[in-house]
């Protein structure tokens, strides 16, 4: 056996890069290939950064319907406007920051960029205007 057929055994390619690993060292995809370091942890980021991209999404559409409820449940019942529209606003606050101060989430929307503003938008006003409400039917019975 000469050197060249021991790393044959030693060392197997990368699925993605094609570079050599040793097998002590490979790491395995999701499908069970052999991968190098780098090429996980590249994969490992982007599947990290489409799920903080869903979260996004996800925390936008929840203070969107926060807003909603709150805005449309503030005159008859006061206190949901406090419990509702306070995370409303505050979640809706983070969406719009996080995608006026991040340049990557705003590319990995892609065009799912302006509905997810819009409904981080729809949470902010609305959880504001429920609390508005809130204020005057408040001070409105206090009087």
């Amino acid at each position: 056996m000469g050197t060249g057929e021991t790393t044959a055994f030693v060392q197997s390619p990368c699925i993605r890069c094609g570079s050599f690993v040793p097998l002590n060292e490979c790491l395995y995809s999701d499908e069970g290939d052999i991968m190098c370091l780098r090429c996980r942890e590249f994969l490992d980021k982007g599947q990290q950064q489409r799920r903080a991209l869903r979260v996004l999404q996800a925390s936008a559409w929840g203070s969107a319907f926060s807003g909603f409820v709150g805005l449309v449940a503030s005159p008859f019942f006061p206190a949901v406007a406090v419990f509702v529209g306070g995370p409303a606003i505050a979640s809706g606050a983070r969406v719009l920051w996080r995608l006026k101060s991040d340049s990557a989430a705003r590319e990995g929307l892609g065009i799912r960029l302006f509905p997810t503003a819009v409904a981080g938008f729809l949470g902010l006003s609305g959880g504001v205007i429920a609390l508005l409400i809130f204020g005057a039917v408040f001070f409105s019975r206090s009087v």
